[in-house]
């Protein structure tokens, strides 16, 4: 005899309906296991777990990938059956992450005005120790994006970024001296939407999906950091403008070629159609060194090349990257690797005979 089907339980009884610590949110459900009985999620193997929406009248899938016990990611495309509501107490800061290709939803925190979800948008919102934070999502909308949950205090450790590679307001709140909401709020351009698009079908193998999350989600926090950068509004009054960029990188491409002789900067900003001031002021904003500097450094590696190659004298080696005195040369060899060209050419011959060939 078959056995009598299995009933679909509420949608609304997979969620919880107390207050959770927001650490709990980087720890397993404790009714995990009964889901998975009731085939309502499925494990992915020790780090992830699938929702069956199907299996609680919505449709769609939600997976979630635990990257680290400070970090969870959600991969969402579902339509919930009935409105859900998730209540958050912070006992660790929060950074919650929300990429979304389609969303209606919202956060609230109290006291504060209700922060909408309801375009395609990246956000990067702040809960401090402390606060709490009510997450809405309407029944029958479908979600379609990525979530990130991150303990705030372990966001640059967590991405190994160093603190002035994030806009001031963000340094603010992972120094726990920001207020509760939004810190970066940016439209889904082209290639975050194809970022997004991507992670929300990751890898069927189980074995692979932690590694892909990882790096797509890598990928996704470098592109917003970068995006937050060119907006005054997140970066301040500092920001680099997308015109400047494009100077910039103008002016690069012309040193690269002509680095053994480089143009005179108000020669270079008359050829670019800008001023002389203008042009140093964006070349190191964009890339964190001057232009003279910048020539310095490719003259040197072409030098270091030339070296090793070993069929021209240092003299002639300091004539072709763009010096006229081999003394020059020499002190600017010595500030940038450390040694003098003829110890670097010395050192090197002899590791390549320790070596033996085949090495670079």
């Amino acid at each position: 005899m078959s056995s009598a089907p299995r009933p679909v339980p509420p949608a609304s009884s997979i969620w919880p309906t107390h207050v959770s610590r927001v650490s709990e949110i980087w720890t397993e459900p404790a009714d995990l296991d009964e889901h998975v009985r009731a085939g309502i999620a499925e494990r992915l193997g020790p780090q992830a777990h699938r929702l069956n929406a199907a299996a609680v009248g919505s449709s769609g899938t939600q997976v979630s990938v635990f990257l680290s016990d400070v970090l969870r990611v959600q991969l969402s495309d579902w339509t919930p059956a009935t409105d859900t509501r998730l209540h958050f107490l912070a006992d660790r800061p929060l950074l919650a992450l929300r990429a979304s290709l389609a969303s209606d939803s919202a956060y609230a925190v109290p006291g504060l005005p209700p922060m909408l979800f309801n375009r395609p948008e990246i956000v990067l919102t702040y809960v401090p120790l402390g606060a709490q934070l009510i997450m809405d999502t309407a029944a029958h909308r479908r979600f379609h994006g990525v979530i990130a949950l991150i303990e705030a205090t372990a966001f640059l450790r967590s991405f190994e970024l160093p603190p002035e590679a994030v806009p001031e307001n963000l340094r603010e709140a992972l120094a726990g001296r920001s207020s509760a909401g939004r810190l970066i709020t940016l439209p889904l351009d082209a290639r975050l939407a194809q970022l997004v698009a991507l992670m929300t079908t990751p890898p069927r193998d189980p074995a692979l999906l932690a590694l892909f999350v990882g790096g797509k989600l890598r990928e996704l926090v470098a592109l917003m950091l970068d995006a937050a950068w060119r907006n005054p509004q997140f970066a301040g009054p500092g920001a680099t403008r997308p015109q400047d960029l494009d100077l910039a990188h103008a002016a690069r491409e012309v040193l690269d070629r002509e680095y053994a002789k480089p143009p005179r900067i108000p020669e270079l900003a008359a050829r670019l159609g800008t001023n002389q001031n203008r042009l140093a002021t964006v070349f190191r904003e964009a890339f964190q060194t001057t232009m003279q500097d910048h020539c310095i450094a490719l003259r040197i590696v072409e030098a270091q090349r030339l070296l090793l190659a070993g069929h021209l004298s240092i003299g002639q080696v300091a004539e072709q990257v763009g010096y006229e005195h081999q003394s020059s040369f020499t002190t600017a060899f010595k500030a940038l690797a450390g040694m003098s060209p003829r110890e670097y050419q010395q050192q090197r011959a002899a590791l390549d005979v320790l070596l033996g060939p085949g090495f670079p």
